[in-house]
Parts: C-alpha cells; sequence; structure tokens
C-alpha cells in the first residue's frame, strides 16, 4: 500500500497568503468561520471549552475569531476531515469557499493537535470548477508527497510525485470518480514501488513518448522546493532514467531531498523568480543611466 503508515500530518491551506483570486474572497478575519466537514469516520473535536463528536456527514463551525480547534483526535477508525473558510453558518461546503484544509490520521494516534504545530502551505483547489476536482486531487497528492519526504518515506514520495501531474490531467481523476479517496485508492490497487517509471506510465494510460516530459513536470514541481542546491540537475538526470526502479530512483536521491528539507524553510511558501536574469539587468541599466535607453544624451 502507497499510503499505509504514514506519519498523522495536517495540510494547512492558508487564507490570508495566497495571490490566486478565488470567488468571494475577501472578508475580514474576524468575520470568518472555519468550517469542517467528515467525509469519513468519527472524530472528538475541543473548541472553546466545548467538547463535541463528529461522524461521517456531520459538519462543525468554529465561533467567529477563534482560528483553530483546540484539539482533534480520533475515535472509532480512520477520520477524513475538510476545512473551509465560511461567511456565515450557512455557507455550502465545497461550493463559495475553495480553500481546503486536508487532515487524515490514524486512529491509534491521539495526541492533540493545534495548528500552529504544523508548516503552513500555500493553495486553492475549486471543487466546482471546471476542473472537476483535479486541481484538489493534485494539491492533496503534492501534499502527501511533501509530508512523505519529511518523514523520510523517499520512495512513496517520488510515486505520488509522478502522480499529481497525471491525477491534474484527469486520465486518473476521470478514471477514478475525481475523488481523492478513489484516486488514492487506485494507485494502491495498481502501483508497486518495485515497478519502473515506464511501467507506471503504462499502467496510468500514458504515452511512453512522453514519459519524459511527464516525470520531469511532476517530480520536478514537487522535489524542486526541497532540492535547494547544485544536484538539481542531477535529480532532474536521474528522473529521465526509465530504466531505473522508483526504490533506485529514490535511493539515489535520498541525500539530496534530505539536504533540501534541512535548508529550506517550510514555514513560508515556494515562490519563483519570473523575471530573467537578463531582462532584469537590462531594466536596471536603464533605471541607472537614462541615455542608454536612446543611446544619445541632450547638450546644454
Amino acid at each position: 500500500m502507497l499510503f499505509s503508515n504514514v506519519r498523522p500530518v495536517c495540510y494547512y491551506v492558508d487564507l490570508y497568503r495566497t495571490e490566486t483570486p478565488v470567488m468571494n474572497a475577501g472578508p475580514k478575519r474576524s468575520e470568518v468561520y472555519k468550517l469542517m466537514y467528515i467525509t469519513r469516520g468519527s472524530c472528538h473535536v475541543k473548541c472553546a471549552g466545548n467538547e463535541y463528536l463528529l461522524t461521517k456527514g456531520s459538519f462543525f463551525h468554529t465561533p467567529p475569531g477563534v482560528d483553530y480547534m483546540t484539539d482533534i483526535y480520533d475515535r472509532l477508525e480512520t477520520v477524513n476531515i475538510y476545512f473551509c473558510y465560511a461567511e456565515a453558518e450557512d455557507a455550502p461546503v465545497g461550493k463559495d469557499w475553495t480553500r481546503y484544509l486536508l487532515f487524515d490520521r490514524s486512529s491509534d494516534v491521539k495526541p492533540a493537535l493545534d495548528f500552529e504545530d504544523y508548516p503552513m502551505f500555500c493553495g486553492v483547489f475549486d471543487l466546482q470548477d471546471t476542473f472537476g476536482g483535479e486541481a484538489l486531487i493534485a494539491g492533496i497528492l503534492r501534499e502527501h508527497s511533501r509530508s512523505l519526504l519529511m518523514s523520510g518515506n523517499y520512495t512513496s514520495a517520488l510515486l505520488s510525485c509522478l502522480l499529481i501531474d497525471m491525477a491534474h490531467a484527469s486520465s486518473v481523476g476521470r478514471r477514478c470518480g475525481g475523488t481523492a479517496e478513489t484516486v488514492i485508492s487506485f494507485i494502491n490497487d495498481n502501483i508497486e514501488t518495485d515497478m519502473t517509471c515506464r511501467q507506471i506510465a503504462k499502467k496510468l494510460g500514458y504515452h511512453q513518448n512522453h514519459l519524459n516530459s511527464v516525470i520531469k513536470s511532476a517530480c520536478g514541481v514537487s522535489l524542486r522546493a526541497y532540492i535547494n542546491n547544485k544536484k538539481t540537475e542531477r535529480a532532474t538526470g536521474l528522473l529521465e532514467n526509465t530504466s531505473l526502479s522508483v526504490t533506485e530512483i529514490a535511493y539515489r536521491l535520498h541525500k539530496s531531498v534530505r539536504q533540501g528539507l534541512q535548508t529550506r524553510d517550510r514555514s513560508r511558501p515556494v515562490r519563483f523568480q519570473k523575471t530573467s536574469v537578463r531582462k532584469n539587468h537590462r531594466r536596471l541599466t536603464e533605471q541607472n543611466n537614462p541615455l542608454s535607453k536612446h543611446g544619445q544624451g541632450t547638450c546644454h
């Protein structure tokens, strides 16, 4: 099972640090409710001194101004909890507010959970958009691969990375019904850790002529956040070698990934510089020397 034996992790999608425009965005912090919807299992929640039992199909919202639950712990089985922000109590889940938190952990682990103890991640997923849920699936897989890397499960992390682009492209999403749970079940049933990258692509319906670009796209996006050194190009080269098994690739990436995890500040989202060095240099030159723009000066 690809997603078994993973340590409990909370994925927090920050409402106030994303640059992506969202429908109905912009409420004041004091007016925002945090709405929680249970999709599987059951759990207890402590919030503002009160305790609540939540079961499948139920939802819970915090009082205005309360930013996090003080304690969440399971009682019966594995529980999936989706969080979203809503302006009012009756805001529909998954329609108007599309910024989500996924919390998934096994019932045998019951420590108190404080959201402030976990790193924040930045992203927006729209279940009702034209993507049909694929953006949410890709986001969950990306953050899941991040947690796998942080916990040292490099082989599973690489497999998860491979599936990001595939879920986004809907080849897996359409086949599995478009929900994160069914996609993960499909992965568990069809993908083995000793498969080569070529075998994985074939299993998921990808033409092998496009295999290298798929692997680059899926793995490069996720691993770039961790490999902040000169080994990035070498790591990308490894991913292009389709004769290597996923286990072998993960083993060779082990040191690079670990170094990247130690150096990166995970409390802030990764941003990429869009302006090229050459274009930036030309802009600075024109600012500092107005004559260079026109090629001639005016004599006084």
